[in-house]
């Protein structure tokens, strides 16, 4: 049998031992090479960042001061208990006590989930590609993607399907965050483009439509 038996482990036991295992290892993971110097970067340059999770905020804050990303932080938000909460109800109580409006905020995700807050939220939306869904199902979303230039990802966003950095270039990637965070026009250009581009090469129907190889057809 596979499972928990909740007789013998109640939700609250395993929820518990589980917690602490994540916020062990999620220090031990890192951050992204040159995410932390692009963060110094935009924070140099008067830009006002914040982290909103759907973690226990008390581990968060805990993780962004073992990973140096506290002093260049407004706010930090998260769960104010560890049961499971809407990440919408928690971006909007930051909001709130940023005073800001939805509109007066670019959020940077890295996943579909991160796509609809943004629209719960009405804030814009710029999503990173090294995170938990690959690049062609955020580029799905209609929403510009900001990714590295290795192996076949240039030829997938090409033609302004997406905005391409250098692997570990932090000065890269400030620059590139701060392109689409300053230019509404090209966030959205760029969005639709890449929609547009799964669309038409990237989905089953498209793929059935394609002529196949030489060596595949039929004698």
């Amino acid at each position: 049998r596979v499972g928990v038996d909740y007789a013998k482990h109640s939700y609250e036991e395993i929820a518990r031992l589980w917690l602490d295992e994540f916020n062990k290892r999620a220090v031990g993971v890192g951050l992204i090479p040159g995410v932390l110097e692009a963060i110094r970067a935009l924070h140099a340059q008067g830009r006002s960042q914040s982290v909103l999770s759907a973690s226990y905020e008390p581990s968060v804050r805990a993780q962004c001061a073992a990973l140096g990303l506290t002093p260049y932080m407004k706010d930090i938000s998260g769960l104010q208990d560890e049961s499971a909460g809407k990440k919408t109800e928690i971006g909007r109580r930051q909001l709130h006590e940023l005073g800001l409006a939805g509109a007066d905020v670019v959020l940077v995700g890295d996943m579909l989930a991160d796509a609809h807050l943004a629209e719960a939220l009405g804030a814009d939306c710029v999503l990173v590609s090294w995170g938990h869904n690959d690049l062609k199902r955020l580029m799905s979303t209609g929403l510009p993607v900001l990714t590295t230039d290795c192996a076949w990802v240039p030829r997938l966003v090409a033609d302004g399907a997406g905005l391409v950095v250098p692997v570990g270039d932090a000065a890269a990637l400030a620059a590139g965050l701060k392109k689409l965070a300053d230019n509404p026009a090209l966030r959205h250009r760029m969005g639709a483009t890449g929609r547009q581009h799964v669309l038409e090469r990237h989905t089953w129907p498209a793929s059935a439509a394609e002529k196949p190889p030489r060596s595949m057809s039929a004698h």
